[in-house]
């Protein structure tokens, strides 16, 4: 037979869907690995299950030998990074449970046993999980697949052909690439060098072979690796590991490098997870060498939690600010809607209790009014009084000031301040969502904005040359000046 869909909700709200094959044929103890594969641009997920077929007489016989078929899709050129990374881990976990579930399939499907799998926008995607979840990992094929967005053609490229250049704190420009460094599968290569097949495909018009030769070099200057004989099984558990050295499960029989930009996102390698850094969104790496490990900007384990429903909200004040803040709602959600096919509610503020709810939010107004911002002002290193906005000792007196910042809620969630002292300022912070270039866009605030950012009057002219500051918090929600842009005493 040919593909069945199946549809599913992830955390963000959303329903998305996936083509399944079943496997040709029986498996090792009924339990089969999973080709996860991830189309490109366009492609619908059932034509890109479907390609995985031979003809055997007159006829298709769809389907690989003893592995399940997985093909996830998502509206939006997400480029499998964010919610593609989120939509496509689920679709697994999804299609477990159903194969877990149905007595009569008598091949179930294994999570830990994953094939990476794409083409063109799904070639980068096959990378982006392979580097950031290597440990469920038995093979890797890439085809024609970009090595970061930013080098894809003509699509994104970083502050070239940009006007803010000129007017840009090379602090600013450092702090922004910082945000998207986990999306770059050539800086996470050390944690594939133990896959067992590296295909990486050709060219095409768009990718030229340069990127793939360049994934190849990035391969071929790493340490040698020694493979396991064959038929022996890659351990995963982490009971498997000999030891606990300094909060890191340890595999002592391995020599390999683990290196993660961004904790929150992957599963981590051979057993090993980085779960908070030193100093956030740098290179982190752990080297095992036999006994010998060696640790680069590690702090300590931290837990993490996935994305789920925003909210925005925003309602005290005059009814003019009133109705302008609901535009602005209505505008973000619109966005998310358009790039990651996320429904988003919109409430006012006096419509919910934050201290009950278990989710992410966004919290639109703060100096022009939202009833809820006051709490999470406490949480982080900013002050608020009057028309000032003071961050460590820098303050921002300007007529028009945006300010953006993440801020914890509850024990698990994040909230997301936009606030403003003036219209205009609010609307410069609201705007840090708009898509770049469209389609090829990520989702809203997500693209080159790190944990804060404090805009100035001329933000519409410079852009990024208009930040009065930008940075990361500190693991504990702290002000740090190593994570941040800032130029302090500017605005006395």
């Amino acid at each position: 037979m040919n593909h069945f869909c199946l549809l599913f909700l992830i955390t963000d709200g959303s329903v998305q869907h996936a083509a399944a094959i079943q496997p040709i044929g029986g498996c090792e103890l009924n339990r089969c690995p999973i080709l996860l594969t991830l189309h490109g641009t366009t492609v619908p997920p059932q034509n890109q299950a479907d390609s995985y077929k031979q003809m055997i007489g007159n006829k298709f016989v769809f389907g690989v030998e003893g592995t399940w078929v997985l093909a996830p899709t998502r509206h939006g050129a997400h480029n499998w990074e964010g919610p593609g990374a989120l939509t496509a881990m689920t679709a697994v976990d999804h299609l477990v449970t159903l194969s877990d579930s149905c007595t009569w399939i008598s091949n179930k499907a294994d999570p830990q046993s994953l094939i990476y799998a794409g083409h063109s926008m799904g070639g980068h995607g096959s990378w982006h999980l392979a580097t950031h979840y290597p440990d469920r990992g038995l093979a890797l094929l890439s085809l024609a697949g970009w090595i970061k967005k930013e080098e894809y053609g003509d699509s994104n490229l970083f502050f070239k052909h940009d006007l803010s250049t000129s007017y840009t704190d090379p602090a600013v420009k450092y702090v922004m690439e910082a945000c998207i460094a986990e999306n770059d599968a050539d800086r996470h290569v050390s944690n594939i060098q133990n896959y067992l097949e590296r295909n990486t495909g050709g060219g095409t018009q768009k990718i030229p072979m340069m990127v793939v030769l360049l994934m190849i070099n990035s391969f071929e200057i790493l340490p040698p690796y020694t493979p396991l004989p064959p038929h022996q099984p890659v351990p995963r558990k982490i009971g498997e590991c000999t030891g606990i050295k300094n909060n890191i499960y340890v595999n002592q029989k391995k020599h390999f490098t683990l290196t993660t930009y961004n904790p929150a996102l992957g599963d981590g390698y051979n057993g090993i997870k980085i779960l908070q850094q030193i100093t956030p969104f740098r290179p982190s790496k752990v080297q095992v060498d036999g006994e010998v490990i060696s640790k680069e900007n590690l702090y300590k384990l931290l837990d993490h939690q996935d994305v789920c429903l925003f909210k925005e909200k925003g309602t005290q004040g005059n009814d003019k600010i009133t109705k302008y803040i609901q535009k602005l709602a209505v505008y973000i959600a619109n966005l998310f809607f358009l790039t990651s096919d996320t429904a988003v509610s919109i409430f006012k503020d006096s419509e919910v209790d934050l201290e009950t709810e278990n989710r992410n939010v966004i919290l639109i107004g703060g100096l022009l009014g939202n009833r809820h911002i006051p709490q999470f002002l406490q949480k982080i290193p900013l002050n608020v009084n009057d028309n000032r906005i003071s961050l460590e000792d820098c303050s921002f007196t300007d007529d028009r000031n945006g300010f953006l910042s993440l801020a914890p809620h509850g024990s698990n969630n994040l909230a997301l301040l936009l606030m403003g002292n003036s219209l205009r300022g609010l609307l410069d912070v609201v705007t840090l969502a708009t898509p770049t270039i469209p389609p090829m866009t990520r989702s809203p605030f997500s693209n080159l904005l790190p944990d804060f950012v404090v805009t100035g009057p001329e933000f519409g002219l410079k852009g990024p040359g208009g930040f009065h500051c930008a940075g990361f918090w500190g693991n504990k929600w702290e002000y740090r000046s190593d994570l941040s842009s800032c130029v302090c005493n500017m605005n006395e």
